[in-house]
């Protein structure tokens, strides 16, 4: 992470700034009386202050107030997150976005009302969250593309796993696959539609060729992607695969869970599995619709198989 602002200056009484007061934040709230206020600041890169009390001895504040910002030599966009505290509890939330420069001077209001949705609870609202999923209060972003560091799968063993290099790598067994506009983090996902056969079967995506060659007995791997509904009705069940396979191209061994009910909303899927063999030659990822109508159409995206065999 880059270094730290300087520090927050006090809260002071509202009143207007004049030239040559650099950046200030005129905070209000319409939920009071207040305990206390801390300011988070992120930049594209994550998180610059987390958490920081204002005024810095800490106490009530009294709103509407200024807050000036130290931004040194800093030329770049930041996003200011304010929270208000009754007791031990976040009880008010605000949010602004400035453009800083040393030379210049700006009042940026920033209005504190009830708090909108944190579904990971890492105080960063989801609308905010570079990661709504997992909790990352510095929200680390090394390359600063909007999607947090801790949503990127790390190791991934698998090429196109993000589907940002259309579908390559991936088919559609029992039906088609197209490039769809609108991932989960990212600019695209796959879009599998069962084919039209006049029966119930299988809506399926499956790598190709397979993840891994020569899983070692005993090797443990997880496997995660995130997926949708491309159309609420009919309920999908979808289910996340490994299978083991010989040298023949035999199935020795699928591990699979009980998945997930698929909704409009993307949801993560995962499954843990460990090699059984007894002398597998290849692992195979895939993700099937069991029972899957005509037609059923789903989205899947940011695909990751780790091997988390050192792991505790």
């Amino acid at each position: 992470m880059r270094a730290r602002l300087p520090a927050l200056l006090a809260l002071a009484a509202a009143a207007c700034g004049s030239p040559g007061d650099g950046t200030l934040l005129e905070v209000s709230s319409e939920i009071a009386p207040l305990d206390r206020l801390t300011l988070t600041v992120l930049a594209d890169h994550g998180a610059l202050l987390v958490d920081r009390e204002v005024p810095d001895e800490g106490g009530p504040p009294e709103l509407p107030g200024l807050v000036a910002l130290e931004v040194g030599e800093r030329r770049e966009h930041l996003r200011v997150l304010a929270w208000g505290w009754r007791g031990e509890d976040r009880v008010a939330y605000g949010s602004a976005g400035l453009d800083v420069a040393p030379d210049r001077d700006q009042t940026v209001p920033l209005a504190l009302a009830a708090p909108p949705p944190d579904g990971d609870g890492d105080a960063v609202p989801d609308d905010d969250d570079v990661c709504p999923s997992i909790a990352d209060p510095e929200q680390a972003d090394g390359d600063a593309d909007g999607a947090g560091d801790a949503c990127v799968c790390s190791g991934n063993l698998l090429d196109n796993g993000g589907l940002e290099s259309g579908t390559v790598g991936w088919t559609a067994p029992y039906g088609s696959i197209a490039w769809h506009e609108g991932g989960h983090l990212s600019s695209h996902a796959a879009e599998l539609c069962k084919a039209a056969t006049g029966g119930i079967s299988l809506d399926t995506i499956s790598d190709d060729p397979d993840a891994v060659d020569d899983p070692p007995v005993g090797a443990r791997y997880r496997l995660q992607a995130w997926a949708m509904a491309a159309e609420p009705e009919p309920a999908q069940n979808l289910r996340p695969r490994l299978r083991e396979r010989d040298a023949a191209g035999n199935e020795i061994e699928i591990h699979q869970n009980g998945g997930i009910t698929l909704t409009a909303d993307w949801q993560e899927i995962s499954l843990d599995a460990e090699i059984l063999g007894p002398d597998p030659a290849s692992l195979e990822v895939y993700f099937s619709v069991v029972d899957a109508a005509d037609g059923t159409c789903f989205l899947i995206d940011d695909i990751c198989l780790t091997d988390i065999s050192s792991a505790p």
